[in-house]
């Protein structure tokens, strides 16, 4: 008896060994025939990468990935990843393609309501009384009160206007995924270059970006690791691309720290991209006082360079950070020897101390600055001695409290794309601003940097605090006795919930707007570093591109006393120039025709109702695009049209995914888009036949009649009439009587 069991006992085992040696071979035999197929599959790969993201392709055309992974095969073929650091795989169950499989159907699943996944639909404060905003929150209003009824059931759909995928890995969940749904956009996250090196190895990413070609959806590729740059290339993206792709949907692939990071970035941070374009009145304030600037003789700034006997001179650059407070009475007694540049309020704070600012750098466009450098009492002389360098943009009331001034382009507005294509200017001879947000001291250093200037020390731009003020207390926030006045209590800047390494002390108090400024001015530094060498002498934030270095340990006695007076006339006279726009060109070049017809089109592109919610989508991206277009090739009030007209969209969208019922929902969302449109495309037809006087101030009497002109029309058929003839404004103009791989790619088909 015990001998047949021994003996049973060993043929299991050989039976055992025997499988073991079978299912060996057969690993080994899918292993060789992976290995065979790979370079194949990464060769059509990176061909249509070519095409489509050529900067993925040079990156990996080449690559040779690190041994953190090795690529392995099951027996039934199927490719996964051995993690060699811990011995495991990177997917852990029997099959990568059911675990990817799996990913998708949860999703699916899981979809609940979209409300937790779109914009809140809020009515926004108004303060200046636009159009934009009255239309939007009466909109919104609306939108509100349908949300509210009982019988709104969104919970599971066929697509999604937008999708951020968290992680790719092998991207075998991307062909399940558009098997059962289509995100009209998909935004990829793979910060990890290895694991997208071996999807090009096994997945087909051939078919896939056909079909989304085909099919005119959108993909975007994010390959690195900085949140912060992904939010700028996302932001790029939708500025080429729309923003109308709302609501949208996560997809977490992989868990780790930084793909929890990337998440709640975008989570947080996706609605303010959305809002950061600008929209109809605003663009439209900015074209009209740039008009009125030009027509008033203050010359645009060229390309050309200061000489160099002027730009050797160490110039500061001043901000309004609590900081400054440490060095001010230094900074009054070498104000001969350095080029002063005082950036927005921090013009106040040298005011108080008695310290005449060679430079006021302005960004603002509406009227409230004016307001603020009107109360200031100290040495009225400044304004007759500093010169003012402004965006073009601004009010034209703030320059006419200089006597001297000067004025930049800003990039991504309406004028740099008219003035060229009505051939007023040519951009190549004309300087052009383009890091002037968020803060006043972002514009303050991207202007010297561009004026040549070569040594620059930047004071009171903390961008962040040690204690619990975000500004000088000798500024315009705070009383003779450096208490903050009441009505600035609780401003925006004030809350500071993050830490970051600092300049001199370890660690700062600052926030996501302060980050950004700093992000921007680290951009803007890197541009210039052959040019310009940056010490940060404020006692904020790091920036990485300045030197610190304390404002009492520059060797001021060595700098030479500056003639101020030969400064100013030698920057009017060598790097400025004066326009000469007449009247007549002015007026033909506004193109209200073309405009008029534009949104007629745009109108009569919705006569036919979308038979699904995808087409409904990239019928509004399509439209949106189309505005920016034109507004690019200088029909300049498109591209404003075109901010507002996504901002439509993204609250319309919330409509067209209220119901399950696809039909149901369009029908919402179809009835409200020609609504709408009716009463913004008379609002902005009216209110463009009034730009050349459409600034802040004077503005009111044009939104009412647009409003009134809106009613009218909202239940009715849209008149198909051209734009009214736009007026010259009145006489007096200037007073008022009220990136390779690494930095993100995109496709749009």
């Amino acid at each position: 008896m015990e001998l047949k069991e021994d003996i049973d006992s060993m043929i299991d085992s050989l039976e055992s060994i025997k499988s073991d040696l079978e299912r060996s071979i057969a690993i080994q035999k899918a292993q060789d025939a992976m290995n065979e197929a790979v370079p194949e599959r990464l060769a059509e790969n990176l061909e249509l990468f070519r095409e489509l993201f050529p900067d993925i392709h040079r990156h990996y055309e080449h690559f040779k990935p690190s041994d953190k992974y090795e690529l392995v095969c099951a027996e039934d073929g199927e490719p996964n990843l051995l993690v060699k650091e811990s011995g495991t795989l990177f997917y852990h169950g029997k099959s990568p393609f059911s675990d990817c499989k799996e990913l998708v159907r949860n999703l699916m699943e899981e979809q609940s309501s979209l409300s937790g996944m779109i914009l809140a639909v809020n009515v926004e404060e108004d303060p200046y009384f636009q159009f934009h905003f009255h239309e939007k929150n009466r909109l919104a209003r609306e939108i509100q009160t349908l949300c509210a009824q009982p019988d709104a059931d969104s919970k599971h759909h066929e697509s999604v206007p937008t999708m951020f995928m968290f992680g790719l890995g092998l991207g075998f969940q991307l062909g399940y995924l558009y098997e059962t749904f289509t995100p009209v956009n998909l935004f990829i996250v793979e910060p990890d270059e290895d694991l997208f090196y071996y999807s090009l190895c096994v997945f087909d990413y051939t078919s896939l970006l056909n079909y989304i070609r085909s099919e005119d959806l959108g993909i975007f590729f994010y390959l690195q690791n900085d949140t912060e740059e992904f939010v700028h290339n996302v932001n790029r993206y939708l500025l080429t691309h729309s923003s109308a792709s709302m609501p949208q949907m996560y997809l977490g692939v992989y868990k780790s720290p930084l793909m929890d990071e990337f998440m709640e970035l975008v989570k947080r941070d996706f609605s303010s991209l959305v809002y950061n374009s600008g929209f109809f009145d605003d663009m439209l304030f900015g074209m009209s006082q740039s008009i009125t600037n030009i027509s008033n003789g203050i010359p645009l700034l060229t390309r050309a360079k200061l000489p160099g006997y002027v730009t050797s001179k160490p110039l500061v650059v001043v901000g309004n950070g609590p900081s400054l407070d440490d060095d001010i009475d230094l900074l009054a007694q070498v104000q001969d020897r350095c080029i002063i540049a005082a950036c927005g309020t921090a013009f106040s704070v040298l005011c108080r101390k008695n310290i005449k600012a060679d430079f006021y750098i302005a960004v603002e466009r509406t009227n409230d600055v004016y307001d603020s450098l009107a109360i200031i009492t100290e040495h009225r002389e400044f304004f007759m001695e500093t010169l003012c360098i402004g965006l073009d943009v601004v009010h034209p009331r703030t320059f006419s409290l200089f006597k001297h001034k000067a004025m930049i382009i800003k990039g991504n507005e309406l004028m740099p794309a008219w003035l060229a294509s009505n051939k007023f200017i040519s951009l190549k001879e004309f300087a052009m601003a383009v890091r002037v947000n968020p803060l006043v001291s972002n514009f303050g250093l991207e202007l010297v940097s561009q004026l040549g200037f070569q040594h620059i020390y930047m004071l009171g731009i903390d961008n962040g605090a040690l204690g619990e003020q975000s500004h000088s207390r000798f500024s315009m926030y705070y009383d003779e006795n450096n208490n903050l006045l009441e009505q600035y209590k609780g401003m925006l800047l004030d809350d500071m919930p993050m830490t970051m390494p600092g300049n001199f002390a370890e660690k700062v108090r600052t926030n996501r707007m302060f980050k950004l400024a700093a992000r921007m001015m680290e951009l803007t530094m890197g541009n210039y570093k052959d040019q310009s060498e940056y010490f940060n002498c404020s006692n904020g934030l790091r920036m990485e591109r300045a030197k610190s270095l304390h404002f009492a340990d520059v060797d001021w006695d060595s700098c030479g006393r500056i003639d101020k007076s030969m400064l100013r006339t030698i920057l009017l006279s060598s790097v400025t120039r004066k326009l000469e726009l007449d009247p007549k060109r002015i007026r033909d070049g506004l193109r209200a025709d073309k405009f008029s017809r534009i949104m007629d089109e745009i109108y009569h592109d919705w006569d036919t109702r979308p038979a699904t919610r995808v087409e409904f989508v990239l019928r509004e991206e399509y439209q949106a695009e189309y505005l920016k277009g034109h507004g690019n090739s200088g029909v300049a009030p498109s591209k404003a049209l075109g901010s507002t007209y996504e901002m439509y969209m993204v609250l319309l969208n919330q409509l067209l995914y209220f119901y399950n019922d696809e039909q149901k929902s369009i029908d919402l969302a179809y009835e409200m888009v020609r609504r709408y449109l009716r009463r913004l495309f008379t609002g902005a037809r009216l209110i463009y036949s009034k730009v050349l006087d459409f600034q802040l101030g004077r503005h009111r009497k044009y939104v009412e009649a647009a409003i009134r002109a809106a009613d009218e029309v909202e239940f009715s058929d849209m008149p198909e009439i051209g734009s009214p003839e736009p007026e010259l404004p009145p006489a007096s103009r200037s007073g008022d009587d009220s990136d390779l791989a690494s930095e993100g790619e995109a496709a749009q088909a």
